[in-house]
């Protein structure tokens, strides 16, 4: 199982090939780790693609390792380590694959926006609190809204 941080490393990496470079801040990583966990999560029918918790912060989903672990690091993050070093099994790689073409296009705050209007965060958010999102939550709203190419209606 990957933990959260192989995921923001992951894209951090895969932001820093992109041949026109889009630096990637914390509030977007938070988000691409979440959206990564529900892609995985729709991917395998209901497996975690890791086991820190999503919590629900005043601007949408943050894993609070990953949080912790980028917030000096300045505006703009850069990774830390290489591909070959995350070790990530061919089914973490499709997802965060599929994650990150999905979802990084959009800005930090796009998908702040984006996460505000999904129940995960919206049944979860108390002001001035960061409530756990239940694995549960995540894991049943991208079974329902999530649709892949493959999938029939």
């Amino acid at each position: 199982m990957a933990s959260a941080l192989d995921v923001a490393e992951y894209m951090l990496i895969r932001a820093s090939k992109e041949e026109e470079y889009d630096p990637i801040s914390n509030m977007k990583l938070q988000k691409l780790c979440y959206y990564a966990l529900g892609i995985y999560s729709k991917l395998t029918k209901g497996k975690r693609l890791f086991k820190e918790n999503i919590e629900a912060w005043q601007h949408g989903p943050v894993v609070r390792e990953v949080y912790l672990a980028y917030k000096d690091k300045g505006r703009f993050l850069t990774p830390a380590k290489d591909y070959d070093e995350l070790k990530l099994t061919k089914k973490e790689n499709e997802a965060l694959d599929m994650t990150y073409l999905n979802y990084s296009q959009f800005s930090a705050w796009r998908l702040r926006e984006m996460t505000h209007n999904e129940d995960p965060w919206k049944l979860n958010y108390k002001e001035n609190k960061k409530e756990v999102i239940p694995f549960e939550d995540i894991r049943d709203y991208f079974d329902k809204k999530v649709k892949f190419l493959d999938e029939e209606n």
